[in-house]
Order: C-alpha cells, then sequence, then structure tokens
C-alpha cells in the first residue's frame, strides 16, 4: 500500500492501546480511493481509436477532429499523466490529445511527465499573476473548440484559485483581497464560491460559455459539500444558480459591505443592477452540449474508510455519518465530542465515520493550525482523559488551514501531554503547534486529490 501519512511511526508513539493504527490505515485508504489514477481509470475506458466510453456513456471520437484537454485542481498533476495514457491506444505510442493543459499548484510541476498536455505551474490558495494567466491560457483553449472539438475537462478542489482570472474591472489585488475577507469570516465554501464566480471572467460557468460549438465533458472530483457542480472550482462548466443580489447578501449577512474593496463592490452593484452580465443560468442553451459528470467524492472516500475499518475489526460496528457535517469548529466540534459519550455508555465496539467541511472564524494574528486540527482540540475538551476514545481528524488534501499538516489523531495519552495548552491553541488558532509537540498532527504533504474533510472515531 501506498505510504500516505510520512510520519505514522511518530503518531503511533502515542498509541496505548493498538487503536489508532486502524484509524489511520481507514484514513490512509480513504485518501486512496479518491486519487486521480484510482477515479479516471475507474470512469474513462478507451475501447478503440474510435470509441471513448466515459462513466458507461460512448462517445464516438470519428464525430471529432481534434481531442483538447484542460485540467486544472489540486489534482491535475497525477490526472495529466493519467489522462495521457488512457487515450493513448494499444500498440499506439501516441496519444489522441491533440492540445492540452494542466493547471498545478507549486511544486507539482517539476514531479508531472507529459507528452503533449502542457504543465502550467500556478498558485493556492492565494491567487496570483501566475493563476491569471493560467486562467487566461484556458480560456483560449476553451475558445479554440468548435464544433468538431472534443473538449475533456477535470477539475478538482483548488481550480478557483489556481486559474483565477477577475473581471477587468477588478484588479486582481482586490480579488485577493476579498478572498482573504471571506475566508476571515469563516463563510462557507459554497458562499466563497458565489463571490468569486461574480467577480470572474471564467467561473460561474463562463469557461463553458467560451467554447464555439462541440462537447465539453467535465469529469468533477467533488471538494464542496453537498457535490453541487456550480460550486466546485467556482462552476467553471457548470451553471449557475446565485446572483449578483445573492452576493451582495452575503455581504450583509457577515456585515462585511464596509470592507470589501472599492472595485469589488462597485462590479457586484452594477450586476445587481442589471449592468454588468450574469453568470450563466441553468436555461442557457450552452449547456446542452455539455456533460458535468462526478467522478469522485468525499462519500467513497468514507465508504473506503468504512470498509478498511471492518477488514481489520470485523467485530466492530461501524456508521456511516454522511458527508454533510459542517458548522462552527467549535460548536459543531464539541457536539460531535458529546454525541461520541452517548454512544460510549452503550458499552459496545462503535466506530463512527463522516466528512464535511468545519470553518473557523480566525484570531488578528493566527498562529499555525487549521479546521482539522481545531476541531480535534475542541473534541479533547470534551473527551478529556477518556482511555476508550480514538479519533483522526484529516483533510484529504494533505493541507490543514495554513498548517504543514494534514490534520490530528487523539486519545488520552495525546490528550494528557497537551492538555494544560489547549484553550492556547483554540483562542490562538495555533493548534498544529500544540500538536506536533505531542506527534499528534498528521503529515501526508499534498495527497494530489481533494474532497474536503473526513473523521473516524472509534469507541472501545
Amino acid at each position: 500500500m501506498e505510504n500516505i501519512i510520512l510520519n505514522r511511526q511518530k503518531v503511533l508513539t502515542n498509541d496505548f492501546n493498538g487503536k489508532l493504527e486502524p484509524l489511520l490505515n481507514s484514513a490512509e485508504q480513504a485518501i486512496l480511493s479518491v486519487k486521480p489514477e484510482t477515479l479516471l481509470r475507474n470512469s474513462m475506458v478507451l475501447e478503440d481509436r474510435d470509441t471513448l466510453k466515459i462513466m458507461g456513456r460512448c462517445i464516438d471520437l470519428y464525430r471529432y477532429e481534434r481531442i483538447f484537454v484542460g485540467i486544472t485542481g489540486k489534482a491535475s498533476g497525477p490526472a495529466a499523466e493519467v489522462v495521457e495514457r488512457i487515450l493513448t491506444p494499444r500498440g499506439s505510442e501516441r496519444s489522441l490529445i491533440n492540445e492540452g493543459i494542466a493547471i498545478v499548484p507549486p511544486g507539482v510541476k517539476q514531479k508531472t511527465r507529459t507528452a503533449v498536455i502542457e504543465v502550467i505551474e500556478s498558485d493556492h490558495p492565494t491567487p496570483t499573476e501566475r493563476g491569471v494567466y493560467a486562467g487566461s491560457r484556458l480560456m483560449n483553449l476553451a475558445s479554440r473548440a468548435d464544433e468538431r472539438t472534443l473538449f475533456i475537462l477535470i477539475i478538482s478542489g483548488g481550480a478557483s484559485s489556481l486559474n483565477t482570472l477577475p473581471q477587468p474591472d477588478v484588479p486582481l489585488r482586490d480579488s485577493i483581497a476579498m478572498n482573504g475577507i471571506m475566508l476571515g469570516v469563516g463563510a462557507e465554501i459554497s458562499e466563497i464560491n458565489a463571490v468569486r464566480k461574480h467577480i470572474s471572467a471564467i467561473s460561474g460557468g463562463r469557461l463553458a460559455g467560451k467554447t464555439k460549438g462541440g462537447l465539453v465533458v467535465s469529469l468533477i472530483v467533488s471538494d464542496v459539500v453537498g457535490d453541487d457542480i456550480g460550486s466546485i472550482g467556482s462552476g467553471l462548466t457548470a451553471p449557475d444558480k446565485t446572483t449578483f443580489k445573492d452576493v451582495l447578501e452575503i455581504f450583509r449577512k457577515y456585515d462585511i459591505v464596509g470592507e470589501v474593496p472599492r472595485s469589488v463592490l462597485r462590479h457586484v452593484q452594477r450586476g445587481a443592477e442589471g449592468r454588468v452580465s450574469e453568470t450563466l443560468k441553468p436555461d442557457d442553451p450552452i449547456f446542452n452540449r455539455v456533460a458535468n459528470i462526478i467522478i469522485g467524492n468525499n462519500q467513497l472516500a468514507c465508504y473506503a474508510a468504512i470498509a478498511s475499518i471492518r477488514a481489520s475489526e470485523p467485530d466492530r460496528r461501524v456508521y456511516y455519518l454522511g458527508s454533510d457535517l459542517v458548522g462552527d469548529a467549535g460548536i459543531e466540534g464539541t457536539k460531535f465530542a458529546r454525541m461520541v459519550l452517548r454512544f460510549q455508555q452503550m458499552g459496545k465496539k462503535i466506530a463512527f465515520v463522516g466528512g464535511g467541511e468545519r470553518t473557523v472564524i480566525l484570531s488578528k494574528n493566527p498562529g499555525l493550525g487549521g479546521r482539522n486540527q481545531q476541531e480535534a482540540l475542541y473534541a479533547m475538551k470534551v473527551l478529556g482523559e477518556n482511555k476508550y476514545v480514538s479519533a483522526v481528524y484529516l483533510g484529504s488534501d494533505g493541507i490543514d488551514g495554513n498548517s504543514y499538516a494534514a490534520g490530528a489523531a487523539f486519545n488520552s495519552v495525546i490528550y494528557d501531554r497537551i492538555s494544560e495548552g489547549i484553550d492556547r491553541g483554540i483562542t490562538q488558532n495555533s493548534s498544529n503547534t500544540l500538536l506536533n509537540g505531542a506527534d499528534a498532527a498528521i503529515i501526508t504533504g499534498p495527497s494530489g486529490t481533494n474532497v474536503y474533510d473526513i473523521k473516524a472515531i472509534s469507541i472501545n
């Protein structure tokens, strides 16, 4: 099995009862199940030179003169390599792809080996000029797709930043500032994406709208709770149900109208007045030739984690809690921990697996941490020295907040090591500093995929 957790042995020094290891294994299996290599091979098959099957749908390649491929998101590097291999007929060394680009996060380009697809490095999570260049290149590729073009896109989490392309009247610095404001107030990812789409020249279906004809097929790895295709990657090829008026309501909800950069507020207000074109809506005829297909999501990862736990502990009852665990890391994380305590009273071997994406409101000068590690601290405040509970909280992309960790493990041993600093770690948003000192921060490095967060808890 591929070694996903790089500091596994250090974390396991805290495993006094052998219950952390099955949870670490389950987390690794969850990530492996949604790797782009796995997802693309399971969803895309070149049956012969003239027939491509995608999720059971047959595409007659003889109808098209050219195949374009556009890839963006945290999974782009591995996805580019795999799709080139898939679209190379047996017995041939030449791919059927005529032209393609893959927009990758920092540090991925040098690891990616492709023959046809050009690899463009961009930045995440803060948009930069490299993202503007990447976004413009992707739009240029789309603009050359005509009625004889099959345009395949592979979209994963992080695309919004990697291929950022602000509207002409919104400077990049204001787009960056707006993104920071939304993250700072703890806005939900759907709200962040609604704002992004309405100040972007590529999102909200606009990439699909740039094509002049042909078939557009988007294979999507969902990093959004609820799998709303209009929010994943800010909906490059998906219709958008949100409006400029909705964006104004989001500004009012978080009481940030006075903080919004002037260019952004002016653009949104003009849009609400009908003076700026809206994002593409579901009734736009462009979507008659666009197929948006989700090939991987959090539920799939959770099922893999559940299967792993059941395989290692057949006598343990495992419950799936869903993939919509959202809300404030402190409030909801505390409720979740209290629920675990209630189930412990049943006196049975139980495990819970679930996914979601908590939010954290940052202090003015936050330390190193992330939402998974922050929630783990809140859970430990409730569970305390409970020797019967072990848990793993993990971001599937391998990056939790502004730290280098993916998440955290905890049990009573870890609690004993950090108990005196938990309150400080919470108030200062420095969960990683605290957990790392106890060998409880889980390190994977960038995983090459993203289906948001996974948690696994066992009661013994």
